[in-house]
């Protein structure tokens, strides 16, 4: 878990351990793939009281197959979401997600606290959020 209140650095750090622990390998491997495309970043189970939230690392799961041991899952709900096409550039991502409540509330839609970040390729984040 981590927080709306924790440092800028937090979720990638979680990124770099993905990808230098070779979990990233170990989760292509289990998932049969050869390539983890799109990657995903979610955000849920959030606290709104406390801003505490579950950030996961990972990739969608082929129909049929069950979470590789030593990984968790997250099922986010069905609901709207907006798309921002963000280049990859962590502090862009990071203005983006701040960025989507303000319009949020201009354009009049409930910004829901779920989310996701996929990442179709090496130089694109596509940043999705609840809206109602």
């Amino acid at each position: 878990r981590t927080s709306t209140s924790a440092p800028k650095d937090v979720i990638p750090r979680f990124w770099d351990e993905f990808w230098r622990t070779g979990k990233a390998q170990v989760l292509s491997k289990a998932l049969g793939v050869s390539c983890l495309e799109p990657l995903y970043g979610v955000c849920a189970h959030h606290d709104l009281s406390s801003g505490a939230f579950t950030y996961l690392a990972g990739a969608r799961l082929p129909q049929g197959s069950s979470v590789p041991s030593g990984f968790d899952s997250v099922t986010l709900g069905p609901s709207l979401y907006g798309v921002v096409h963000v280049p990859m550039d962590v502090p862009q991502i990071q203005a983006c997600w701040r960025q989507i409540h303000v319009w949020g509330g201009k354009a009049r839609f409930e910004v829901g606290p779920d989310g996701f970040e996929a990442y179709p390729d090496e130089n694109t984040c596509d940043v999705y959020v609840q809206i109602r």
